[in-house]
């Protein structure tokens, strides 16, 4: 005969905001599942649990197929809810969830996202992200001159979101270390809890070009490439063009095969930026038209495989602007623009939101990771930078400016009315 002895204690183990936080709980081993079975209401309408009051008391019931336990549990709307092993849960056909809405339940084990441990940032660019922990959490951010974080240089408490820009003066070429600590007030486990990947290191390098503030390129397109602030690194099959006041050499022609202008993107803006940009459409298919898939980039950031940090395009007849990252991608609907017709375009991203303007007035938001994983070389007017397929605009350009800044409304209707 074998005996064992287990641990029959509830515990409870919160996912992740990929399933919204919920909650799996656990009578020792045997994971307990809602079970529409034992239920009045349907699983998607199960009222919340506290973890903190709850108490699981013992139940029967006279279903055909017996459950190993059945426990009843009081919801924080008084009701009932009734509790079965994920075992013996669906049995005769219902539907049943094992991650349930449970308030207080424990943290989970966050990670620090960016930046990546041993990196080298600029001088005034301490921009840090992390997992959440909870819906209801707060974060204290701490950078330390030793990894046991003894000797505190920097620290922030109270940060409701997850990423933080820090503004305190370190020394250059020296190894700091930087952790963060969630926190919730009604959770029934530790007060702080640091992040299981934690703490990392990072070197400040002053050679290195600011992510967070200042213009990446400013180029009127006024009969030239050259750019007024930036860097050009490549110029193809582009022509000078009549521009809004349809005076010559007030813009640039791309003739939708092979023209192209790169330009460099030192310090690309993962968390905010903005892109503005007058632009000419022609030769752009209505929806239905042999045409009307085929992208036609105002600009694009793509350098590799899912990940485009910025792309703002023509397809069928309608601009759009999305990103592209490892995680999937996350983009406006489009809004109809006309061939020959000369509109003012920009988009913006503030941290977890990307928005299209036409002509100085909101048309579409999207929304997206607070902070990008993305690090492209350069972008592209007119065309993708680094691919092949044709994905070129046909039309013309004038007055693009992209800054790592988000505008406010109000500059971007400014800037619409120049």
């Amino acid at each position: 005969m074998i005996e064992l002895n287990l641990d029959m204690r509830l515990r409870a183990l919160r996912g992740d905001g990929n399933i919204e936080f919920k909650t799996s709980l656990f009578k020792g081993p045997l994971l307990l599942t809602f079970d529409q079975k034992h239920n009045q209401v349907e699983p998607p309408d199960m009222p919340a649990l506290d973890f903190n009051t709850l108490s699981l008391e013992p139940a029967k019931c006279d279903a055909q197929f017996q459950p190993i336990v059945l426990y009843k549990a009081r919801a924080t709307d008084g009701s009932d809810v009734y509790l079965t092993d994920y075992a013996t849960a669906g049995a005769h056909g219902t539907l049943y969830r094992s991650w349930l809405p449970v308030l207080n339940a424990p943290l989970i084990d966050f990670m620090l996202a960016g930046p990546q441990d041993n990196a080298r940032l600029a001088p005034g660019d301490l921009l840090f992200e992390w997992q959440a922990a909870a819906p209801d959490a707060t974060y204290t951010v701490v950078i330390a001159e030793d990894e046991k974080l003894e000797h505190v240089v920097h620290s922030q408490s109270g940060i409701e979101q997850t990423d933080l820009s820090v503004d305190a003066k370190l020394e250059p070429g020296k190894t700091y270390y930087w952790q963060v600590f969630a926190q919730s007030s009604q959770s029934s486990q530790p007060s702080q809890k640091p992040s299981s990947n934690g703490p990392r290191r990072f070197t400040i390098d002053p050679s290195l070009p600011i992510t967070t503030r200042g213009i990446v390129l400013s180029a009127p397109l006024a009969g030239t490439a050259e750019p007024t602030e930036g860097t050009l690194m490549q110029a193809v099959d582009i022509t000078p063009a009549p521009g809004r006041d349809g005076k010559d050499a007030g813009a640039m022609f791309f003739n939708g095969k092979t023209s192209k202008l790169v330009y460099a993107a030192p310090g690309f803006p993962t968390r905010d930026y903005t892109f503005t940009a007058w632009i000419q459409p022609q030769g752009i298919g209505a929806p239905g038209a042999a045409d009307d898939k085929r992208w036609h980039h105002v600009v694009s950031a793509w350098y590799t495989a899912m990940n485009d940090a910025l792309r703002l395009s023509v397809v069928g007849g309608e601009l759009s602007v999305c990103v592209e990252q490892p995680s999937g991608r996350h983009g406006t609907k489009g809004v109809p623009v006309q061939n020959d017709e000369w509109v003012h375009v920009a988009a913006v991203k503030k941290a977890d939101k990307l928005r299209l303007y036409v002509n100085g007035e909101i048309k579409q938001e999207a929304t997206l990771p607070r902070v990008l994983v993305s690090q492209p070389p350069n972008i592209g007017i007119g065309c993708n930078p680094n691919h092949t397929d044709r994905e070129n605009f046909q039309g013309a350009i004038s007055n693009v400016q992209f800054r790592r800044e988000a505008l406010s409304d109000e500059q971007i209707k400014a800037l619409s009315t120049k």
